[in-house]
């Protein structure tokens, strides 16, 4: 039986909340309110963008044509132990140029150039779930093997990590003795200048 009254007609208001209602849970997700824990395995997957993609290196100019080569990528890092063959570069030149001043022991070179490099986007693999303790120095064990392996096993020609400098920068280690090595193809060598502010 009708009561006679009359549900009021929608409004646009109406219609915005419900959709916002429907839009967001009432609460946070498990994985909002839930502290992170990385898994014991890592595991690598393909870049979401299959595009060329450009990296960067600050070297000196007597190392720019070799930036990317098999020589001059012995040296271990955050994520690869000595020996193991890794070019590590940045996504942005601000990147690059933030992490030669984090690794710069003693006087700066006089003559360094920016290396800008291209690679094919579908070659990047990038890291699901981070080791716990990534971000600790001295360099750990437990997060080189990642790189290591990562290397060693050839699984893909470049993997993208995270910069510990600035969150939202990301790095890119490049494999030279990747089959796909010759992919690589450098495209710009710029004269790069340290301003003086950025030591002090």
């Amino acid at each position: 039986m009708s009561t006679g009254k009359r549900e009021p007609p929608p409004t646009p208001e109406n219609d915005l909340d419900a959709a916002v209602a429907d839009t967001f849970p009432a609460s946070d997700p498990v994985s909002m309110q839930q502290p992170v824990v990385a898994a014991p395995s890592v595991e690598e997957h393909e870049h979401s963008a299959p595009g060329p993609r450009l990296v960067y290196r600050v070297v000196e100019r007597s190392h720019a044509d070799d930036a990317f080569g098999v020589e001059r990528n012995r040296k271990g890092g955050r994520w690869t132990s000595d020996d193991v063959c890794a070019a590590y570069a940045s996504t942005s030149a601000a990147g690059a140029a933030m992490e030669f001043l984090a690794h710069l022991e003693g006087d700066s070179p006089e003559d360094l150039v920016i290396v800008t490099a291209m690679l094919p986007g579908e070659a990047v693999t990038t890291i699901d779930t981070l080791p716990a303790q990534w971000r600790e120095r001295p360099y750990r064990d437990d997060v080189r093997a990642v790189g290591d392996g990562w290397a060693r096993e050839k699984r893909s020609l470049a993997l993208e990590v995270p910069s510990v400098l600035c969150a939202p920068e990301r790095n890119v280690l490049v494999n030279p003795e990747h089959p796909d090595a010759g992919q690589v193809k450098i495209r710009a060598i710029d004269p790069f200048h340290i301003d003086p502010r950025l030591r002090y």
